[in-house]
């Protein structure tokens, strides 16, 4: 593996990590000396409410009622989400209390100890270190007390993508009795804001993300119960393959492959009318919308059905609104949105307007063979070895006035191991 590939990748040099803090304590829009790297990748637990990347879609799944498995690779943001839960009000008016526990203490003896007569959501963290019968015990006990406790007792199991043959053999997944969510691809203005708010954490005025991401508004619980019910009489969502196909359309194609597997057809429904109302094609064009014209169109005209989805097409319309997201290259005034605008030993304006977004294409450029981790990690790696590039870390092969766009890229592929 090329050095710097290694560095990158595993863990900068004792020099070069060196080179790299005091280059980031005297970047002039920091002004802080820093002890810690803000972009590694586990974070002080004084830091984490501060750079925590809120993810509306993911975190409906675990206020959501009942048990499920959330899925996802190393660095997809299932041990935030863990640490991150606190109380919140059910459907009912209820308070629902978060529990945080390791897989280690969650035994029959220890919730027989748990009493309780109020709705308690466990979250179970930290289980890819189980062999696999410590796993498939670990959900027979969750599916167990959720039965004894006649639901007051919620169990939330945050699992690594390497679990999903096995899980797909458990007896409560096959009946659809356990909901499998995997976590849906992190976007670039996620991976953007999760940057942004790495470099925030360590001086609070460097940029202000508070309004970074302007969320999609919820679809109304009317048209929304309205939504699923006429979905549900679709042959479309009797299977995972069954709803691929529908995406054949020209119209939808591009979310084809970010498309949800789950085992049953209600969560079918749910994570497909999820993931679409948060898409947008660049004609500002919203993905549910469009998925419902499509399906429309595939039905008889004689059809109540089809009355029916256009109905609901328009109804989205009127509520929907087209993500506002800010520019990637706002003037070099404007700190907030790009920081690399005033980042030093950068040879031009070119390479300070592409650095992010050259980050945020290389993080999400993930070869199959590297899938085990995901895009966040590939962004803080990749936002550090530029910085630590600027910090003049290698600079027998990239001289920091060397550091145009050009020389960035291949720093990239680099890391990538396209170069050497």
């Amino acid at each position: 593996m090329d050095p710097i590939a290694f560095s990158i990748r595993y863990q900068l040099g004792e020099k070069e990590y060196d080179k790299y803090l005091k280059f980031i304590s005297q970047w002039q829009q920091l002004r802080e000396t820093v002890s810690l790297d803000p972009l590694a990748i586990h974070v002080p637990p004084d830091r984490l409410e501060l750079v925590y990347v809120e993810r509306a879609e993911v975190e409906k799944q675990i206020y959501r009622q009942g048990c499920k498995i959330i899925m996802g690779a190393k660095g997809s943001g299932k041990t935030a989400l863990w640490q991150k839960q606190h109380s919140v009000r059910d459907s009912s008016g209820h308070n629902v209390t978060f529990l945080r526990v390791s897989p280690d203490v969650l035994t029959s003896a220890c919730l027989a100890r748990h009493k309780t007569h109020k709705k308690s959501k466990i979250l179970i963290d930290d289980t890819e270190r189980l062999g696999e019968q410590a796993f498939i015990d670990l959900i027979q006990t969750t599916q167990q007390w959720y039965a004894l406790t006649t639901g007051l007792l919620e169990f939330i199991v945050f699992a690594t993508r390497e679990r999903q043959a096995l899980l797909a053999e458990i007896e409560s997944v096959r009946q659809g009795n356990l909901i499998v969510y995997e976590l849906p691809p992190w976007q670039e203005v996620e991976l953007q804001a999760l940057l942004g708010l790495r470099l925030a954490a360590w001086r609070p005025d460097f940029i202000d993300y508070n309004s970074f991401i302007k969320k999609t508004p919820g679809i109304p619980a009317n048209i929304l119960n309205r939504l699923r019910d006429s979905l549900q009489n679709y042959k479309q969502f009797e299977s995972n393959a069954d709803l691929r196909a529908v995406f054949a359309d020209d119209r939808i194609a591009p979310w084809r492959n970010e498309l949800p597997q789950p085992a049953d057809q209600g969560s079918r429904i749910d994570q497909t009318i999820d993931l679409l109302w948060q898409r947008e094609n660049i004609q500002r064009e919203n993905g549910l919308i469009l998925f419902l014209y499509v399906l429309s169109e595939a039905t008889d005209n004689r059809d109540i059905r089809k009355q029916r989805l256009t109905k609901l097409a328009q109804d989205l319309e009127a509520v929907w609104q087209p993500l506002q997201l800010p520019s990637l290259a706002p003037p070099s005034s404007d700190y907030t949105l790009n920081w690399a605008m005033s980042l030093p030993n950068l040879k031009d304006d070119e390479a300070k307007r592409e650095f992010i977004p050259m980050i945020l294409k290389g993080a999400l450029r993930v070869p199959p063979a590297q899938r085990d981790l995901d895009a966040p990690i590939h962004a803080l790696n990749l936002a550090r070895g530029l910085i630590a590039a600027c910090a003049g870390c290698w600079e027998d092969r990239f001289p920091p006035q060397s550091l145009d766009k050009e020389n960035l890229q291949k720093i990239i592929n680099i890391y990538w191991g396209g170069e050497r």
